[in-house]
């Protein structure tokens, strides 16, 4: 069957019959490759999943499948492959795009990364709201890294310019007796002028880990803590139980919506970091 498609592949009038036959035998390879990965024969299940593409190219699960099963054994180069693949086949693919993140991330690729998580997630709240809740967990950590990143990034360019400023000055100097004399004054002019911008632009900007959400891993808005202890944002929280059943997300213990109460010293703490640093904001704009 499956050669016979191979050797259709291109003409546009392939036999029905032939395409229903290669794509039922495509798809009992996949389920064959899903009994071997439950099993943990990765090696086994990527056979059976590569086998199911040849009958059917345009089987997209089975490029998700065999991304997952790449991504198990650390092969993030083939599992990114098979995920821009699915992807390809299929653009509301939200594992595709899932897979693709979190290979990205492990290739150091942390912008791309964040884009195809995201991605993910805006597809998953119309598709499957239940994993939305597991994206924003891998989202949250790398949209940290990206931040971080931008940060390191902001405060070299600062730092470079300052000294650009001074030099030019040192140099203006050189070429000037009468403003040798005046050189210090001038450089902590410069200083002052800087720091009197904005002193805080000097500063590493941080969000305190514990204004952060143990779900979405972004500021919260509106905390609520649960019996385990554990500080939520109550958007987050709601979400999860609503598509993944009545339990606290880390513990995994029975949660009622009565056990739930709002973190009142938290959120007035959060609001006045908002206040004092606006560009906190930052980290929740789009992609």
């Amino acid at each position: 069957v499956c050669v016979l498609l191979l050797l259709s592949i291109g003409k546009p009038n392939l036999p029905q019959k032939i395409y229903a036959m290669a794509t039922s035998k495509a798809e009992q390879l996949r389920q064959e490759g899903n009994t071997m990965f439950q099993s943990g024969d990765l090696d086994g299940a990527i056979g059976k999943y590569s086998a199911c593409i040849v009958c059917d190219p345009s089987n997209v699960k089975a490029f998700t499948n065999r991304a997952l099963c790449h991504f198990r054994k650390e092969q993030f180069e083939k599992c990114c492959s098979d995920a821009e693949r699915a992807c390809g086949l299929d653009g509301k693919s939200f594992k595709g795009y899932f897979y693709l993140g979190q290979s990205k991330y492990k290739l150091g690729q942390v912008k791309e990364a964040a884009k195809a998580l995201k991605t993910a997630l805006d597809l998953a709240l119309f598709h499957d709201p239940s994993s939305v809740t597991k994206i924003k967990q891998e989202l949250g950590p790398v949209r940290r890294v990206l931040f971080d990143q931008m940060e390191e990034a902001r405060v070299i360019k600062q730092t470079e310019f300052h000294a650009f400023l001074e030099k030019l000055i040192r140099e203006h100097a050189a070429g000037n007796e009468s403003e040798k004399d005046a050189l210090d004054q001038r450089l902590m002019q410069l200083t002052s002028l800087f720091e009197a911008c904005d002193a805080q632009e000097y500063k590493r900007r941080e969000i305190p880990p514990c204004f952060c959400c143990s779900i979405s891993f972004e500021l919260m808005k509106d905390p609520v803590i649960t019996p385990s202890g554990i500080t939520y944002d109550r958007s987050s929280l709601q979400l999860h139980m609503q598509h993944n059943g009545m339990t606290d997300p880390m513990t995994r213990k029975p949660l009622r919506d009565t056990d739930i109460v709002p973190n009142l010293a938290l959120k007035e703490a959060i609001e006045k970091f908002r206040q004092e640093n606006p560009w906190a904001e930052l980290r929740d704009l789009p992609l």
